[in-house]
């Protein structure tokens, strides 16, 4: 095992080299059982996109925070406790992914990563978002599934131009009264939370198209909120407590209720052949980290 650690290293050590050497701007060290960043790391200063997913770092890689052209850092599937002091300093960063990591803590400094775009925060152990995350005024996408949210601090509503949205899988029962400020929004996954009826700062959102509320405590949606939700092309309220559609909502294919079944697949005779489609056009998969060819 250490000698294949060994290794690793070298093989390492040699891309970051031969990435120096070149000024690449792309490098992709994904899979490679990277536990420490050696100091190589702090002479990639032309390094645009940095692919550190799937190793096994630990300490905070405050070697990358003086990479002032980075656009793309992803760290997801590491074992980060901390995100580095220092990480601020990376003012061009527009994609950000630290997906399953233990982080818990989030610490303030991400709300100045000014040109931030995409934020990935799958799985962090995060009880708390930054009081300061409406500092990010061009982020477009957020996901912060699967963590222990119970409420979203009052600047979130400052995030205007927000327009994708994943906040399932934690324990919200409250959305900001204020929610409706965020004008951009689309789509919208609020799945399995503790939400038991649909918010009325939601139904002010003026561009929602996708609503995702399964697997929630909702017991009846009122007919001025599905009038108010009439540009929705998918509204999912399956595995809720309502569980059958009014009659004077028949035709409204794009309501999902009922129970899921396998693979999502809704399970009473209220599936139509329309809502497979609109099952795929709003999928809320993570993006996948794209593989670079480092040759």
């Amino acid at each position: 095992k250490c000698r294949q650690q060994r290794m690793d290293l070298l093989v390492v050590e040699e891309i970051l080299q031969r990435a120096i050497q070149n000024n690449h701007e792309t490098i992709n060290l994904s899979h490679r059982n990277i536990g420490v960043l050696s100091n190589s790391f702090q002479k990639l200063k032309n390094v645009k996109r940095l692919l550190l997913n799937d190793n096994q770092i630990m300490m905070p890689p405050s070697e990358l925070t003086d990479l002032v052209k980075l656009e793309e850092l992803v760290l997801d599937n590491n074992k980060l406790t901390l995100l580095p002091t220092g990480l601020c300093k990376l003012t061009n960063l527009t994609y950000l992914n630290v997906s399953h990591n233990p982080l818990s803590v989030l610490s303030d400094e991400i709300c100045q990563l000014s040109s931030l775009h995409q934020l990935w925060l799958v799985d962090c152990q995060i009880v708390n978002l930054p009081p300061n995350i409406g500092n990010l005024k061009y982020l477009r996408k957020l996901s912060v599934r699967e963590n222990y949210l119970e409420s979203l601090p009052p600047s979130f509503v400052e995030l205007e131009n927000l327009s994708w949205l994943c906040l399932s899988e934690n324990t919200i029962r409250n959305l900001p009264k204020k929610f409706y400020k965020l004008t951009s929004l689309t789509h919208l996954n609020l799945n399995q939370n503790q939400i038991s009826e649909v918010p009325d700062s939601v139904s002010e959102l003026p561009h929602l198209t996708c609503l995702l509320m399964k697997s929630n405590f909702i017991k009846e949606v009122k007919d001025d909120t599905i009038l108010a939700l009439s540009k929705l092309t998918k509204f999912d309220l399956r595995d809720n407590e309502i569980q059958e559609k009014p009659s004077h909502w028949k035709g409204l294919d794009y309501i999902m209720i009922g129970h899921s079944g396998l693979n999502g697949i809704q399970s009473n005779d209220d599936l139509t052949s329309g809502q497979d489609e609109i099952e795929n056009e709003c999928s809320d998969e993570e993006e996948e980290t794209e593989e670079i060819d480092d040759s």
